[in-house]
Order: C-alpha cells, then structure tokens, then sequence
C-alpha cells in the first residue's frame, strides 16, 4: 500500500509501546507504563486504571501519538 504524495514520514521511536497505557495523562487518566501491563503475547491491561486492549492496537496508538507530538514539535519550530 502506497501513500499519497507529499505525506509526512516521520520517524518514530515510542517508549516501549506495548507497555504503556494508551489513556493520555490526565486527573483521571493513566499513561502507566510497566512490563506487567502485557499479560500476554497479544494481551494489554493496565495494572493502574484497568484499560484492556489488544497489545497491538495499543502499540499502534502509541506510535501514532509519539508521532503526532514530533510533528507538532516540528511545525511549532
């Protein structure tokens, strides 16, 4: 699958993304990051707040917000 020109690549190196709680940092978010969120190979859940969810998606989500803040950094630059 091709991207449309003059889409922005970046590239991105999340803290470990499997992890970390996708809940942004907030007064009743999370954002916790610990090896015992994965309970398996595929598993993600929380030990702070309780999110569950697939250790891939939650990855993906990681890397598209890390991403999101470079560019954001960038274009504030």
């Amino acid at each position: 699958m091709g991207l449309p020109a003059r889409t922005p690549v970046r590239d991105v190196r999340p803290p470990p993304g499997r992890r970390a709680c996708p809940r942004p940092p907030a007064p009743a978010a999370c954002g916790h990051c610990a090896q015992e969120n994965r309970l398996t190979q595929a598993g993600f859940h929380c030990q702070r707040c309780a999110h569950t969810a697939h250790a891939d998606v939650n990855a993906a989500i990681n890397i598209l917000r890390a991403g999101l803040a470079l560019r954001d950094a960038a274009q504030a630059a």
